[in-house]
């Protein structure tokens, strides 16, 4: 059995010749192409729609996921929901916002593997109570990391810079079973906001040259993320290898012990972090 895998929605408006502007859900097919050749399973939508913040619609839902992707997004987490003093940057999705805060929480507390790929990592610092910077570009001493968007489309997701892994951490314990290199890991990280204050309970991986934390874990969960774009280049680049390869042994984990509960005498396995 293949596990089953949720792929959260981003709600946008679409303009339609003759029908005007439409409320559609929407996530790049790149997204779910990942989810089911990295990780041989099967990509189900997640719908950022009012109802499921509203009832107990999402918790069903719960129950038939055996792992998330909190994908990319064009919109912003909203600077409300952290407590932030500068002013709104882009566009913002406060129905995905809701949806995702309770999906991270929810993953922390009954161990269902959560993968944050941009937006979705700083969704997982959100939740558990970090901090943002609205406009990274903005900081002292930081770099832009915003996509060149006059570059052709896919070279925008060719690797931008050079990241440092940190020591002991999941992703630099994952490296070290690699053959020995001497250039840096390099990522494809576009983004606009980044981490400012880092959530407790999770532990900062990666670092960009300008300090900006572009991988984080959490320490007891498999709840983890990555600033970049694991989703492109996927054999050309080793550290999305490592990504993908972890987040399908969480889901198959986490696919084994839901089977154990429902099948009497099945095998139940531990995480794997």
């Amino acid at each position: 059995m293949k596990p089953v895998i949720g792929v959260l929605c981003s709600a946008e408006r679409i303009d339609i010749p003759g029908w005007g502007s439409l409320s559609h859900q929407a996530v790049f097919e790149r997204y779910l192409l990942a989810a089911s050749s990295c990780c041989d399973a099967l990509p189900l939508l997640i719908g950022a729609t009012g109802d499921l913040i509203r009832d107990a619609h999402l918790e069903r839902m719960f129950e038939r996921l055996d792992g998330i992707i909190l994908p990319g997004a064009a919109s912003n987490v909203d600077v409300a929901l952290y407590g932030g003093t500068q002013p709104q940057a882009g566009s913002v999705d406060r129905t995905r916002d809701g949806i995702a805060m309770r999906i991270v929480r929810e993953a922390v507390t009954s161990g269902r593997p959560v993968l944050g790929i941009c937006r979705g990592m700083q969704e997982i610092n959100v939740a558990l109570g970090g901090t943002l910077y609205a406009a990274l570009h903005a900081e002292t001493g930081r770099f832009d990391h915003r996509a060149n968007r006059m570059a052709p489309f896919e070279d925008r997701y060719r690797d931008a810079h050079a990241v440092e892994l940190v020591r002991g951490g999941w992703l630099d314990e994952a490296a070290r079973r690699l053959p020995p290199r001497r250039e840096p890991f390099r990522v494809n990280s576009l983004h606009g906001q980044g981490i400012a204050a880092l959530a407790g309970g999770l532990a900062a991986d990666a670092y960009a040259d300008d300090g900006t934390i572009e991988a984080i874990s959490h320490v007891d969960a498999p709840v983890f993320g990555v600033q970049w774009h694991p989703e492109w280049h996927v054999p050309e680049n080793p550290l999305n290898g490592m990504v993908w390869a972890r987040f399908r042994r969480e889901c198959e984990a986490f696919l084994a012990r839901r089977l154990a509960v429902t099948r009497p005498g099945h095998e139940r396995l531990e995480p794997t972090l």
